[in-house]
């Protein structure tokens, strides 16, 4: 009998351990299947931005990522669309919403997303995004008001926040008081934040004045689609007469004649340097917009030879680029990053940028890329454009430039 109870009670003791392992073996299975899982990846984006795509795509190619961009309207993506800058309605030559998977709240236009009334239109995505149900929710700026609603509605929701934003301290000029609110406001909103992608130099010590901690901080400057804009090596110049000719040198603006971009500084320094140098200088310009005609009247003044190409698609951009030696970005304000100059270095093409322009710090560091001049200052450009032409000629080099996936990377380290 007491044999029979002690088997019994061996048999009890089995079972449990039985059921422990059994628990232990599902618990793991468990842990394995979570992490085999792919990770879900809500983005969120006021419209569909040409230079966004090629990373909506890298990140919907992944098989361990799954991802939905959600847009607040789709200004820009199908047919033509009014630029009030440029002045005239563009369409893009590629499919910006082709290869990932999308919704759009909306088919309004982008102002309205700054109207109090698109918070009808931020709480139907928070819900969508919610369906969606993702691990992240990456989101692209953090504003206008339709961003800051959703944001706001997503961090109550509990989601783990990715930023990614135009954050300068020295891009837009602002009074003490509203500089005073918006650090508060900022300061507060990033506590909130899991992980901050800051696109370079100037966004990084933006977050670190503002208490961010380094660990959370990303850096992923911004890139154009080098499916397009093809690095070129070992360039040549074309053979024809100009680019025979050394004592011709080739100046570039590329953008909207806007007061903002501050084009007419460059014909101003133009006239602030000698006969001779001047005489070494050719203008070609590729967009439009208000200051346009002033430009070209400016020019014609001043005897100095100008060819507009117009508007240009970004296909058309490499094109251009071979017509230039030197790129010229006099932005006054609002230049938080500036493509155009990673597009010139990829080109073989050196710069001369303001002080205002964000990407000097990270892309302009050297006379080997170009030069950088006090934004407004006519003179000081003119200084800058003698140092090119002492210069002159020299052999077009393309410069290393970012690639968009650095961000797709610097993405799977925080989210794997």
């Amino acid at each position: 009998m007491l044999y029979c109870y002690g088997y019994a009670a061996h048999l009890h003791r089995t079972n449990e351990k039985l059921k422990l392992i059994e628990v232990d073996i599902t618990m793991k299975r468990s842990r394995s299947n979570s992490e085999a899982r792919s990770k879900k990846v809500a983005i969120l984006c006021t419209h569909p931005v040409q230079y966004f795509a090629p990373f909506f795509r890298e990140l919907g190619e992944l098989s361990k990522i799954e991802s939905k961009v959600f847009f607040g309207c789709l200004h820009g993506a199908q047919g033509k669309s009014y630029d009030p800058d440029f002045g005239i309605s563009i369409k893009w030559d590629c499919n910006i919403l082709e290869g990932y998977q999308w919704y759009t709240s909306s088919r309004k236009s982008l102002t309205d997303l700054n109207q109090i009334g698109s918070l009808g239109l931020a709480i139907k995505t928070c819900l969508q995004i919610i369906k969606y149900d993702p691990d992240y929710v990456f989101i692209f700026a953090y504003s206008p008001f339709y961003i800051a609603a959703c944001s706001l509605m997503l961090i109550l929701a509990k989601k783990k926040i990715l930023l990614r934003a135009d954050t300068s301290d020295s891009a837009l000029q602002r009074s003490k008081p509203k500089g005073l609110a918006r650090d508060i406001i900022l300061s507060f909103y990033y506590k909130f934040v899991y992980h901050f992608f800051p696109i370079g130099s100037e966004s990084y010590d933006h977050y670190i004045r503002l208490g961010v901690c380094p660990q959370k901080l990303s850096t992923a400057v911004y890139a154009v689609d080098k499916k397009v804009i093809k690095p070129i090596k070992n360039l040549t110049y074309k053979n024809d007469m100009q680019y025979d000719r050394k004592d011709i040198i080739n100046i570039g603006f590329v953008g909207k004649f806007t007061p903002v971009k501050d084009p007419l500084t460059i014909i101003e320094a133009i006239t602030h340097l000698s006969i001779k140098e001047r005489n070494m200088i050719r203008i070609k310009t590729a967009g439009t917009g208000p200051l346009f005609s002033e430009f070209m009247s400016q020019c014609k003044k001043a005897c100095i030879q100008c060819q507009s190409e117009g508007f240009l698609n970004q296909t058309e951009m490499p094109a251009f680029y071979q017509l230039i030696d030197l790129l010229i970005l006099p932005s006054v304000q609002g230049e938080v990053w500036g493509l155009v100059v990673n597009e010139a270095l990829s080109q073989g093409v050196k710069v001369i940028v303001s002080d205002n322009v964000g990407c000097r710090h990270d892309l302009v560091s050297s006379s080997s890329a170009g030069w950088v001049f006090p934004a407004g200052q006519s003179r000081m450009l003119a200084a800058k454009l003698k140092e090119a032409l002492a210069m002159w000629p020299w052999t077009k080099r393309n410069q290393p430039t970012p690639f968009i996936s650095d961000l797709t990377t610097a993405v799977l380290d925080i989210i794997q």
